[in-house]
């Protein structure tokens, strides 16, 4: 980006800095609350030109920043937070990735800041639903556009908000991504649609990515047994599940702290949203990557099918480094990556418009 339009964009959120909106009584005390707990991510979030608005209910808040040249009802990330947590800490976590994707974000404060008991303490699903159709149809926001993440606690609801959006006409969520939360089937809502309440398959239409991590300190809720499960019950529902990273040496937050699981969830939405542009449909199925020798030496063989448009292999380190690059032009199927120089260990290839990364071992 030229130099000009950065210093345009550095006075545009000056006057956020000076003089931040003003909430209701109860939404701006949380929102007190969310800046004392992270004083650097609530910064972080203003300083990078994050709109805070008040929930329609007066009793919470959101963040809601899209890209610059961005239009009002372009692509966004809808995120959850976990257990006692804050819209901040979502923001801070996907920005940077958003911003290299072109898509906007929409973090909602849905703890209310105590541990009262509930309905007192988090929105349920019907109100989340409500707090962010109330936030997209101003502008439009068109179907299939939208990517609905939660984590731990975010993705334990995540599977009723996405159900509450199939059964409207506006069908917002394109691909939504369960990061470490599992479906509890001993919740209402859940209970009903595993009963066949609401039909044999309720969730027809959604698409799924999950993650989880192997070190997961509750497995059976947040870790790999329990999203096996919920991946298991999402499917018999009717849903289908386009990724499942499933990593063995992550913990509970492992989602955000490996870049290339980030850009992969992110390709998987790019594919799904340019599928379904104009059509109303939902997305095909992924198209897969391979890689081959595995192990590898000092070039990589990567075969994947033809594209009009160009792509970018990236390849990451077991730190989450990114160590090579290689553009993918046009119609080409057969690409090596030279590896020269890589030190021996385990690798992950990603590729947008493709499945999940391809793990791969240098020799």
């Amino acid at each position: 980006m030229p130099t000009r339009y950065l210093l345009l964009i550095g006075l545009v959120l000056t006057p956020l800095l000076a003089c931040p909106q003003t909430l209701p009584a109860p939404a701006q005390a949380l929102l007190n609350q969310a800046q004392a707990a992270d004083p650097a991510r609530y910064q972080y979030a203003l300083s990078h030109g994050a709109q805070i608005l008040p929930t329609t209910d007066s009793l919470s808040f959101y963040l809601l920043w899209r890209p610059a040249g961005a239009p009002p009802n372009g692509p966004l990330i809808v995120t959850l937070h976990g257990s006692s947590s804050w819209a901040t800490d979502e923001f801070f976590l996907w920005h940077a990735a958003a911003q290299a994707h072109g898509v906007g974000i929409l973090a909602l404060q849905w703890w209310f800041g105590s541990s009262a008991a509930p309905p007192q303490d988090y929105y349920a699903p019907q109100q989340l639903y409500r707090e962010i159709d109330r936030a997209l149809q101003p502008v439009a926001q068109p179907r299939r556009s939208v990517l609905l993440h939660g984590f731990s606690r975010g993705a334990a609801n995540s599977y009723g908000v996405a159900f509450l959006d199939q059964q409207t006409t506006r069908a917002y969520f394109c691909l939504c991504l369960a990061n470490a939360g599992s479906a509890q089937l001993t919740y209402p809502l859940y209970r009903d649609m595993d009963a066949g309440n609401f039909g044999p398959a309720p969730l027809t239409g959604t698409h799924w990515a999950l993650f989880c991590g192997g070190r997961d300190p509750a497995p059976t809720m947040s870790g790999c047994i329990g999203m096996q499960n919920t991946a298991a019950w999402v499917t018999r529902m009717g849903a289908t599940v386009e990724l499942f990273i499933q990593d063995s040496l992550a913990g509970h937050g492992g989602f955000h702290q490996t870049p290339a699981y980030v850009d992969s969830v992110l390709t998987a939405f790019d594919h799904c949203r340019i599928t379904a542009l104009g059509t109303g449909a939902v997305p095909t199925a992924l198209p897969v990557l391979t890689a081959y020798p595995n192990p590898f030496g000092d070039n990589l063989v990567v075969e994947l099918p033809p594209s009009p448009v160009v792509r970018v292999l990236r390849l990451y380190d077991a730190r989450a480094r990114l160590c090579r690059m290689l553009e993918v032009k046009c119609g080409q199927t057969r690409v090596a990556l030279p590896a020269a120089g890589l030190p021996p260990g385990l690798y992950q290839l990603t590729c947008p418009g493709h499945t999940q990364p391809l793990r791969v071992m240098r020799e």
